[in-house]
């Protein structure tokens, strides 16, 4: 997921890290690795830096996206790196219509309210969470 991280944070590769199974590779790895912090670190991030295009944002939506980034803050909720990079995500998620719904409907406020919660003091949290919120 770093690697991907790295390669979707320049918008020239996103489309083809998208049309090359990224996507299903980022959402399975955080799936199989739910209490890793450092693979949700970077899984969230790169889904962030991949989700700078709508095309791109509606595919990891429809891929599993959502669900595992959510899963990612419930699932790491003291580690604040993917708290912030969790939030960073459903921010950039949440600017498509279809997106605010379903993450309101998989429990993404609440995951989010909780990360600003448990990192009170944690700037970055506080403000990509609030950036989540602010777009659903």
């Amino acid at each position: 997921c770093g690697a991907l991280q790295n390669l979707a944070a320049n918008v020239d590769n996103r489309m083809d890290i998208a049309q090359k199974g990224g996507i299903e590779s980022i959402v399975m790895a955080l799936q199989q690795h739910p209490t890793h912090a450092d693979v949700q670190e970077n899984g969230c991030r790169a889904l962030m830096n991949l989700a700078g295009n709508n095309d791109i944002k509606v595919a990891i939506a429809e891929k599993g996206g959502i669900e595992t980034s959510v899963a990612s803050l419930q699932q790491n909720p003291t580690h604040a790196a993917v708290q912030e990079n969790g939030c960073m995500a459903l921010l950039f998620l949440a600017n498509i219509a279809d997106n605010k719904v379903a993450i309101a409907q998989k429990g993404g406020i609440e995951a989010i309210v909780a990360a600003l919660q448990h990192h009170p003091t944690y700037a970055d949290v506080q403000e990509h969470g609030c950036g989540a919120l602010q777009n659903l």
